[in-house]
């Protein structure tokens, strides 16, 4: 009986000694993050220029009614006015941000907002938009889209962005035709940032991943997305939860117009000069 002993610990030394060389490469490599978008004091910091203060993820909406969209444009404070509009001469810039609502489930793909008119057409650091939601739109789990495509540092990106909401609607009309789109399958390709580019706190953030399926549909896009070879595919949408010492933010649909210029926060970056 006592011969099986040295055996078996030589089996478990043997485990733990492959088992330490392993960790050992693995921490020797370094850790490889990949950070999606993130939800961070109320706001969704994308891969891309624009930071969404509303709707929250997994907000419920009803037929008939107004779905608030707010969306800061100037990275809290970070970039001059001359960064929303294309080819300013600026080293980052946007150069387009689309909105749709999309939804496998139900076969649907609508427009909310396309062309330069929703960057350009408002003063100040946020981006407005009180779409009403058509009483032909079923019921069901939707995806509010967002297409952005700019440049940072002279190199062009292309990042979408996905915020799970639900639709109630007790009474649906006939099926919506003004504004539809053809749907597209996932995973769609984007060339995003590999980080959201104005989160201040990084080192504190804790990722899950939304629910997202891989089915889920898109709208069609102009030629000129993406706006680069290099891209990635995009199957789930994860977000990045930040949480501070007080615990998760509260404020879950926030909508802070700064109204000032980067110079009147402080020094901008030289980077996005």
């Amino acid at each position: 009986m006592n011969e099986k002993y040295p055996k078996l610990c030589c089996g478990v030394a043997k485990w733990l000694y492959h088992w330490l060389l392993i960790s050992i490469f693995m921490f020797a490599q370094g850790p490889r993050v990949a950070w999606a978008q993130v939800f961070n004091n109320g706001q969704m910091f994308t891969n891309g220029l624009s930071i969404i203060n509303s709707p929250a993820p997994n907000t419920p909406f009803h037929s008939g009614a107004t779905l608030p969209i707010s969306i800061e444009v100037s990275g809290n404070g970070k970039l001059p006015s001359a960064a929303l509009i294309p080819n300013s001469g600026l080293l980052t810039f946007y150069d387009a941000l689309e909105i749709y609502l999309v939804s496998s489930q139900v076969q649907m793909n609508i427009t909310i907002s396309t062309g330069p008119d929703f960057l350009t057409g408002e003063t100040g650091s946020v981006r407005h938009l009180n779409w009403f939601i058509p009483a032909c739109i079923p019921p069901g789990l939707y995806n509010l889209t967002f297409y952005e495509t700019g440049h940072v540092n002279g190199e062009a990106y292309f990042s979408i962005t996905q915020i799970p909401i639900t639709i109630n609607n007790d009474f649906p009309q006939s099926p919506c035709s003004a504004g539809t789109n053809r749907l597209q399958p996932q995973p769609q390709p984007s060339s995003p940032l590999d980080q959201p580019p104005f989160l201040s706190n990084q080192s504190m953030a804790e990722t899950f991943v939304t629910a997202l399926s891989s089915s889920s549909a898109a709208p069609t896009l102009p030629t000129s997305f993406p706006p680069s070879s290099s891209v990635a595919n995009v199957l789930v949408s994860t977000v990045t939860v930040v949480t501070t010492e007080f615990g998760l933010p509260l404020d879950n649909n926030r909508d802070h117009d700064n109204g000032h210029s980067a110079g009147q926060l402080g020094i901008l970056p030289s980077q996005f000069l």
